[in-house]
């Protein structure tokens, strides 16, 4: 939970703080609109950060906080899903596209294993009764 809180709190800094030096780095037309559009972005990014961050110490996974839980899959997956999409049209390659691929997946794998995971079941102990 912290780790997808930090990376979603420094993206959605980036995004919102620096969105004409994201845009140039990107190489996109910083028009107004694509820059609303990075703010946008940019304070979603923020939200799913705070969120995650205020939800650290709560108990997740199995029927405990299932929508917080959920947005944290979706929002990987359906990313992960347009920057492959993105990729395969327009022969972008770059190494930030890919890291951030690489970031989407894990993240999404983690909190997939959290939904699959009871955190009230017992933890089988090593230690054998006589």
């Amino acid at each position: 939970m912290i780790l997808s809180a930090l990376f979603y709190l420094v993206v959605g800094f980036i995004l919102t703080f620096f969105s004409f030096d994201v845009a140039s780095y990107m190489h996109l037309n910083a028009s107004p609109l694509s820059i609303m559009m990075l703010n946008i972005t940019g304070s979603l990014y923020l939200f799913l950060g705070v969120l995650n961050w205020m939800s650290k110490g709560n108990t997740i996974g199995g029927n405990y906080n299932q929508p917080l839980v959920w947005a944290n899959i979706l929002h990987p997956v359906i990313t992960l899903i347009a920057m492959i999409r993105a990729v395969f049209m327009t022969k972008i390659h770059s190494r930030l596209v890919l890291i951030l691929c690489l970031v989407y997946v894990l993240l999404g794998a983690l909190f997939v294993h959290i939904l699959l995971t009871n955190p009230m079941k017992p933890k089988k102990s090593i230690h054998h009764s006589k």
